[in-house]
């Protein structure tokens, strides 16, 4: 699966950059990186002991760039099939389960692959998987992989009680019923069923300012008789 191999790789450069060879060299072969390279068949995850073959460039036709034979050691991400890889689950459908394998590449377990004898029979997003290469395929540089036989390592436990939380909220919550509303309120204030207290007349207040003046009048005293 992984291969550390040493290899001469041809780079070009343009002219300005021969003031520093070595780390012009070095940006052009980076951004070969995570990238397909037919020439040594895998994927470059890491360059390292950068060489130059021989000491001289050559500028083919009429373009400015300067051409090189470089050695470098490169360490190659190649898996075949029958290779078992590991990565976690990205996304789950009825048809397929999306991988993500070392943060960088993505797998596709169809249906028909999953889940295998003695293997864990549901799996979720955030989980840990095990599978083998069924095939490897390439479009534009970027390396796609088919798997089957897909095996859950490590749960996610906080996709887990996520999901028991929904499903227990979905199950466990009942429709409360909504209690009867109540009868207006009487003038008084009380329900409806409760009449209030009644307002009294012109009449009656009349009556009342007039007690009440009277019961606050101070009392005459009796006049005192010459014995």
């Amino acid at each position: 699966m992984f291969e550390r191999v040493r290899a001469a790789i041809p780079v070009h450069i343009l002219p300005g950059a021969l003031q520093d060879t070595d780390a012009a060299l070095r940006a052009k072969l980076n951004t070969s990186l995570l990238k397909y390279v037919p020439l040594l068949e895998g994927v470059p995850l890491a360059v390292e002991e950068v060489k130059v073959c021989g000491s001289i460039g050559y500028i083919r036709e009429d373009t400015p760039d300067i051409h090189l034979l470089v050695e470098v050691t490169v360490l190659l991400f190649k898996p075949e099939t029958g290779t078992v890889l590991e990565g976690i689950v990205t996304r789950v459908s009825n048809d397929l389960t999306s991988v993500l394998v070392l943060g960088v590449f993505t797998a596709t377990i169809r249906a028909d692959g999953r889940p295998s004898s003695g293997s864990s029979a549901g799996h979720s997003a955030g989980d840990r998987v095990r599978f083998i290469v069924t095939g490897v395929h390439v479009s534009n540089d970027i390396l796609s992989i088919d798997g089957g036989k897909l095996r859950v390592l490590q749960a996610d436990n906080h996709s887990a009680s996520a999901s028991k939380s929904r499903s227990k909220s979905k199950g466990g919550t009942k429709r409360q019923k909504s209690p009867a509303s109540a009868s207006p309120a009487g003038p008084g204030g009380t329900d409806g069923d409760t009449p209030g207290p009644r307002e009294p007349t012109g009449g009656e207040r009349l009556e009342i300012s007039a007690k009440k003046a009277h019961k606050e009048q101070p009392a005459k005293k009796k006049p005192k008789t010459a014995a």
